[in-house]
């Protein structure tokens, strides 16, 4: 594998990042025969909904986009101008505007959404920009989602702070983490991905809904989300973000952007942050909030010479998260905190139970594209990403150690064939993606009890795998009519573990009216798991991971890939009301699994049981209204209903700790002054609770409720003061067993709410 990382850095120097292509140019007038440049025109592609807005010195970058090749540009007291663009070039002249007749007043008004979701879009995606990012404290991606209603967020466990997501009523790991069409969130990384993108670092996040496109692979099942860092642009900038919680998290986050001359520019991203403080509000004798430390930065640099587009960089993380009870000794082995150095065996309630989760990971990247000319919609992309993530943890007296040596390639051919004009009404459209890809894994884990010094140990479930995959894709959109799109996707991969294997897509899009958008989705996603990574919070337990009910541990498991059948409608109404606008979403989804790997807790209170079965699904239902109901009001409310059941041994049965009915209203108000105040609630109906003796049937159903109260001083500055958990709901004994760690009665992986209780965070953010 090392061998396959030196290539990849090799290919990797030479190399950068695929992408549509981009439009370089400048808006200028005339005042008294001398032009000046023109600041703040605003750009778009006629029939789009992609823009750019001029900067001081008058230029803008503007992606291209499929729907046009028109560009308009409008500004208050000039004449509005519609500009062809041929032949997708990266820069063009500049352009003059001509005055026009100027009004004695004009008031314009448009209030900005955080959360965007467009019309021409194909699939149902929903666009989170900085405004939804800054509505709550979102320390990292994982934070983000708490004031989005498709995605549920919660704690997976009482010790290692791990967060939950779930979309469709599934596990997170179903919709692949991306950060700008990258794979991120696998592996290793399948739970934790999220908490390693901290949130100052987003721009934007693509959140869809169903079977994501082909050409990003066949992992996706339930959904997809991209992140789009900050990264290299025309405004240089630096940003400084600074974070503190009433639990002793701190953070610090700098984002750099330079632009170095016409062809290179680059953006520095740097993270760092620490939990110190021992809190125990529950008062069971165990840290509520895991001790912890992160170090995290990425480099990225972008060049643009004629029809050559690129990008490339290397992220670097640090992070180490640390639990238990509160008097346990970091600086002492598990071994002497347990009381065994030489034979000394201490009464079980004398001993001291800790957990520490160390992960490294390095990677690099880069995105290459060539954009030929006279060809419309006519582009080569090459992305190549090569990571390697090294993991050492231990929860009491068991150890789990894991690395995973990753390389991805993707290359990809597009091209338009046009009508009378490509992506308008005047005719025909279609757009063709092809290419191959290649997909690398090599992963090994090592699961052990320790016994009389952390040096021996007992193997009991080593695990080894190592993957390959190589395919081939191809996608067709057909777009007769802005009104109609028909996305076709089919690829074939081969894997040395599984075989040869298809996976078919479509994705329909017909607006009914300019304004009411019906949308459908069907697909295949299936995905290789790590069994103990992706329930890595059930060693926080005394529980011992078995291969099948009867089995005495993990010898014998055996690796399948799991398949399902995703299917989606989903109607968009967009609407104005008294003046304001609104939209009105409904969606419904159904996901079918072939062969799904099932974690059965019910069947012992000793014993986690991970095996593969048959008939399991996922149906869900979502209402969604955004509405700005009052001047500077916005708000929005959204109710879910899912119905998750597992094909556990004892046939099929409601998934536990997930909440079949949920709520949500989100309030924001913006003053004349620049403050905003913002207020989100959350109800969670009753959930299912593992078969256990100590655990009723059900969870009772609680409401959440998080606040924040933000002043733009001025426009580099901005203060934050927010409250999470302002009702302090905490859940009831969420550790069994906390008085004797290394019984049998323990077990910290029974949560269903929240444990920290009622928290205060201040923010800063300020960019000069």
């Amino acid at each position: 594998m090392r061998a396959f990382i030196v290539i990849a850095l090799i290919i990797f120097s030479a190399n950068s990042a695929f992408a549509q292509g981009t439009l370089i140019g400048k808006i200028v007038y005339e005042e008294n025969g001398v032009e000046k440049p023109l600041f703040g025109a605003n750009i778009w592609w006629k029939d789009s909904e992609t823009g750019a807005t001029t900067l001081e010195d008058g230029t803008f970058e503007i992606p291209y986009v499929r729907e046009s090749n028109i560009l308009i540009v409008s500004f208050v007291g000039f004449k509005r101008l519609e500009q062809p663009i041929e032949g997708r070039p990266e820069r063009i002249p500049k352009i003059v505007m001509e005055e026009g007749d100027l009004l004695e007043q004009v008031t314009v008004r448009e209030v900005i959404r955080a959360t965007e979701l467009s019309t021409r879009s194909v699939g149902l995606t929903y666009e989170i920009n900085k405004k939804e990012l800054r509505k709550a404290a979102c320390c990292n991606v994982a934070e983000s989602f708490e004031t989005n209603p498709a995605v549920d967020v919660s704690f997976s466990d009482a010790v290692t702070g791990a967060k939950r997501i779930e979309m469709l009523g599934l596990a997170g790991k179903y919709a692949p983490l991306q950060i700008e069409n990258v794979p991120f969130g696998r592996g290793l990384a399948v739970v934790s991905g999220m908490s390693y993108i901290p949130g100052p670092w987003v721009e934007n996040i693509h959140l869809s809904k169903g079977v994501g496109t082909v050409v990003n692979g066949f992992e996706s099942t339930t959904g997809l989300i991209d992140v789009e860092l900050t990264g290299p642009a025309l405004s240089e900038r630096t940003h400084i973000n600074a974070y503190l919680n009433t639990g002793g998290r701190n953070e610090i986050n700098l984002v750099n952007v330079k632009k170095h001359n016409d062809v290179w520019s680059s953006a520095h991203l740097l993270h760092a942050s620490s939990v110190p403080l021992v809190w125990d509000v529950n008062d069971n004798g165990f840290i509520d909030m895991p001790l912890g430390s992160q170090l995290n930065g990425i480099s990225r640099w972008k060049y643009s010479t004629g029809s050559w587009e690129g990008q490339f960089g290397v992220h670097y993380l640090f992070n180490r998260n640390r639990g238990g009870q509160t008097d346990y000794d970091f600086s002492l082995s598990p071994e002497e905190n347990r009381g065994q150095v030489n034979g000394d065996t201490s009464a079980l309630t004398s001993q001291r139970w800790g957990m520490e989760i160390l992960s490294q990971r390095l990677s690099v990247f880069s995105k290459t594209a060539y954009l030929f000319s006279g060809k419309r919609q006519s582009s080569l992309g090459l992305i190549l990403n090569a990571a390697t993530h090294d993991q050492s943890s231990f929860f009491g007296t068991t150890s789990f150690e894991a690395k995973q040596d990753y390389m991805y390639a993707n290359l990809i051919y597009q091209s338009g064939v046009a009508g009378s004009d490509c992506g308008t009404e005047a005719g025909n459209s279609w757009i063709y993606t092809t290419g191959v890809s290649l997909q690398y894994d090599n992963v090994r884990n090592d699961l052990s009890m320790l016994t009389s010094n952390i040096a021996s140990v007992n193997q009991f479930g080593r695990l080894y795998r190592e993957e390959s995959v190589a395919g081939v894709f191809g996608e067709a959109q057909w777009k007769p009519s802005l009104n109609f799109d028909a996305v076709f996707g089919l690829r074939a991969d081969h894997s040395n573990l599984f075989g040869s294997f298809v996976t078919p897509r479509l994705h329909l899009r017909y607006a009914v009216q300019e304004n009411t958008i019906l949308r459908a989705h069907a697909g295949m996603g299936r995905r290789s798991p790590l069994p103990v990574q992706e329930n890595l919070n059930l060693l926080a337990s005394s529980r011992s991971m078995v291969s099948s009910v009867n089995a005495l541990d993990l010898s014998d498991f055996q690796f399948e890939q799991e398949v399902a059948w995703n299917f989606g409608v989903s109607l968009q109404q967009e609407f104005r009301w008294f003046y304001r606008k609104g939209t009105i979403v409904f969606d419904a989804y159904y996901t079918h699994f072939l062969n799904q790997l099932v974690v059965d807790v019910d069947a012992s209170t000793n014993q986690t049981a991970l095996y593969f079965g048959e008939g399991g699904f996922s149906r869900g239902v979502m209402a969604q209204v955004d509405y700005e109901f009052l001047r500077r009001w916005q708000g929005r409310v959204a109710y879910k209903y899912l119905d998750v059941q597992q094909p556990f041994a004892s046939g099929l049965r409601e998934t536990q700790l997930l909440s079949p009915h949920r709520a949500f209203v989100n309030i924001e108000y913006e003053t004349r002054n620049e403050w905003a105040f913002d207020l989100t609630v959350n109800w969670y109906a009753s959930q299912r609770l593992p078969d256990h003796p100590q655990l009723d049937a059900r969870s009772p159903a609680f409401f959440i409720l998080n606040g924040q109260i933000r002043k733009d001083v001025n426009n580099k500055l901005s203060l934050f003061l927010g409250l999470e958990n302002i009702l302090d709901f905490r859940q009831d004994r969420p550790i069994f067993g906390a008085g004797a760690p290394f019984s049998s009665d323990f077990d910290a992986t029974m949560v269903w709410g929240p444990i920290f209780g009622r928290m205060a965070y201040l923010r800063m953010d300020y960019t000069f």
